[in-house]
């Protein structure tokens, strides 16, 4: 036998037996957990509980996030405020964790760190460490430089930004409506959502499609999906695409760091008086600029330091990816579920006539906005259907490792070790915990206005589309803004309506296939960032809404 073939057989071999090394002490835990009497499912002895996860995802569409499938198993299978499941080889086991007390144990230790699958998919999207991956000691180094940018008061400023990117979008709905075609909403809440993202972060717009595009494809190649399909992750293209996608975006914000930072450095210079809106990056290099000075760093210094620039690009481009991304999708799902409930959706409207006046359109609401951004804290209805779209339609879940000293305890006093596990706050079992939530799942936005007491009220702790504790997500306020100026200017104007009958006559699937959740057509589907976005895009057709003029009243 040749050397080479010797080689060959020794590798092999090696492989083969890390492979049986692996397997065996995964399933060595698990079957520790389960002498324990720890909650699980039926622990297959060679597969572990691949292959009920497996039966679980059959009687789903096979698109759905795996939430879905982590949920159902929740309700129907575990009935458990917590639950092991052996995700070998994909990961490492998962305790999954169903009911807001034991949510919040795990989210308030800030130190606990994300797991490598999700932190290696995120630095991908970022190009390196990031606010929700990096350790505890660089964030709390990080997270102050950017949290004036996402105060509530700066947010407010952003307000006449947001609102010129809204007017572009509604005029988007219109041309919509006078073609009447069928078409996908989610393309243009996307766009949407980007533009304010860049706008906001970068004071300025992608100058050209192409960065839009290398942006996107950057998010394809690097969403959490692909990190768990293993034909997706080891495709020899994918290192490439990261590389060239990620460089060209890099150089983009480089370059407007670079500009931002010569900019200010002029202004203050020459003593002029500040702007009255600041974009996101410039809050930030007055952070680093003051940080400058406690250093003895000379105010005449030609460029950024490498350090700051490296960091700062890799919180840009998160910024960009979490704060378009899953606002689109929640957009879309607020249109969708005010459609559906055409009793909310008056109630809707006759909030915006009252704060508005009747007869607004979206350029007179846009002006008022600009002119007084505290209106939107006067539409308290609108923000309760916000919420309530997303408890029903969370745009992803929580995930953090474990560790030895990390015992989650459940109301019975059942104890639950965390060590050797990823413990995952599956926001869709939390939110649609019957256990937790009246009639978990309708649309009932009038559950965030009940009183304290009142059985409608939520519990403390179990609405999470923003995660709670120190490490929380720090957009939230410009989503939540986001998403009341977009229904201030369009919800009057415009009555949409889903054609998923029209689109699977359409582009009708091959064989028999399950596409519903929980009687939904527009279920949520792993796409994008790995977030939950409608199906298909929400194909939709959309008219002017029946009554509707500036004049006049409906």
């Amino acid at each position: 036998m040749s050397h080479l073939s010797t080689s060959l057989l020794v590798a092999i071999a090696s492989a083969v037996f890390y492979v049986i090394f692996r397997a065996y002490n995964a399933r060595k835990f698990m079957y520790r957990l389960r002498k324990m009497r720890l909650p699980m499912p039926p622990l297959n002895p060679i597969a572990g509980h691949m292959l009920i996860i497996k039966d679980t995802m059959a009687k789903l569409p096979p698109d759905v996030v795996i939430h879905h499938t982590v949920a159902k198993m929740a309700f129907e299978t575990m009935k458990t405020e917590a639950f092991y499941l052996d995700f070998w080889p994909i990961s490492n086991p998962v305790l999954v964790v169903t009911t807001p007390d034991m949510a919040s144990q795990i989210a308030q230790p800030s130190y606990l760190e994300k797991p490598p699958v999700l932190v290696d998919a995120l630095a991908n999207v970022t190009g390196g460490p990031n606010l929700l991956a990096m350790s505890e000691a660089a964030w709390k180094r990080w997270r102050p430089i950017f949290n004036p940018g996402f105060s509530s008061s700066s947010i407010l400023q952003q307000t006449s930004r947001i609102v010129n990117e809204c007017r572009m979008f509604c005029r988007r709905m219109s041309n919509h409506a006078r073609d009447g075609q069928i078409f996908c909403l989610e393309k243009d809440t996307m766009k949407l959502t980007l533009d304010i993202i860049s706008v906001v972060t970068l004071d300025t717009h992608f100058p050209n499609s192409s960065i839009t595009d290398r942006f996107r494809e950057l998010i394809q190649w690097t969403s959490i999906n692909t990190e768990f399909n293993p034909l997706k992750r080891w495709n020899p293209l994918r290192p490439l695409k990261i590389w060239y996608n990620g460089r060209k975006i890099n150089n983009y914000i480089t370059a407007e760091l670079e500009k931002c930072f010569r900019e200010r450095r002029k202004s203050r210079s020459l003593k002029h008086k500040a702007e009255n809106v600041k974009s996101i990056v410039n809050l930030a290099l007055d952070a680093y600029m003051e940080e400058s000075k406690l250093l003895n760093i000379p105010d005449d210094t030609e460029s950024l330091d490498d350090t700051f620039k490296r960091y700062a690009c890799a919180q840009i481009r998160l910024f960009l990816f979490a704060g378009h991304d899953t606002t689109a999708g929640t957009m879309t799902y607020v249109y969708h579920l005010l459609t559906k409930n055409p009793d909310c959706l008056a109630r809707l409207r006759a909030e915006h006539d009252r704060v508005f006046g009747s007869g607004t359109d979206a350029d007179d609401v846009g002006d008022l906005l600009s002119n007084s951004p505290a209106l939107l804290n006067q539409l308290p209805y609108t923000t309760a259907c916000i919420k309530e779209t997303l408890r029903l339609y969370p745009p992803a879940g929580s995930m953090r490792v474990g560790a030895p000293n990390m015992i989650l305890v459940g109301k019975d006093g059942t104890r639950y070790p965390t060590g050797g596990c990823n413990v995952w706050n599956v926001h869709h079992a939390i939110h649609l915990n019957p256990d937790t939530w009246p009639s978990p799942n309708q649309f009932i936005p009038d559950r965030w206005l009940a009183a304290d007491g009142d059985p409608m009220h939520p519990v403390k702790g179990a609405w999470r589309p923003f995660e709670f504790g120190p490490r929380n997500c720090i957009g939230q306020t410009l989503a939540l803004a986001e998403l009341k100026t977009v229904l201030a200017m369009s919800i009057r104007q415009f009555d949409i309506q889903p054609a998923y009958d029209e689109w699977d006559r359409l582009y009708p699937t091959r064989g028999e296939r399950i596409n519903t959740v929980l009687g939904e057509r527009a279920y949520q589907v792993e796409s994008g960032a790995g977030g939950g976005h409608a199906a298909n895009g929400y194909p939709c057709r959309i008219r002017v809404a029946r009554g509707y003029s500036k004049e006049g009243e409906r």
